[in-house]
């Protein structure tokens, strides 16, 4: 695994690294993966109402979601997420800031970089698209 300078760093994502493994608490629509060459596994689920448990929960606490093609439901005609830290106003409605946690992953010589990124980057970017991207970089800078 090569330094943390490799890692895009995001605050509603912690990882831990210890002692070569990696656990990941997760709140919201960031992600976080382990690259070992082309292949990324990934550590986090989006928090949104494409999975059927996070929409159920915000469901029975009262949140309505607004359907439209081609892009996530959101809850209250505008919010995309299920999840989130300081949405308060959000809260009465199924909002909740409570991360779900991964188990320990054991880090092996395989594992070349961790990727821990917004949103943002993966509204344009799949996983498999990012890592082709970062695979780039780095063999342009070596």
């Amino acid at each position: 695994m090569q330094n943390s300078a490799n890692s895009l760093w995001n605050p509603n994502l912690i990882p831990d690294l210890l002692q070569k493994q990696v656990l990941v608490a997760n709140v919201g629509d960031s992600k976080a993966f382990i690259c070992s060459g082309k292949l990324a596994k990934e550590l986090t689920e989006d928090h949104n109402a494409d999975r059927l448990d996070e929409r159920a929960r915000v469901e029975a606490s009262g949140g309505k979601f607004t359907f439209y093609t081609n892009y996530v439901p959101l809850l209250n005609g505008h919010f995309p997420m299920t999840r989130a830290i300081g949405d308060v106003t959000l809260k009465s409605v199924g909002i909740i800031a409570t991360p779900e946690v991964t188990d320990w992953l054991n880090l092996t010589s395989k594992d070349e970089f961790l990727v821990v990124a917004s949103d943002g980057i993966f509204e344009s970017l799949s996983t498999k698209k990012f890592v082709s991207f970062y695979m780039k970089q780095r063999t342009i800078q070596i």
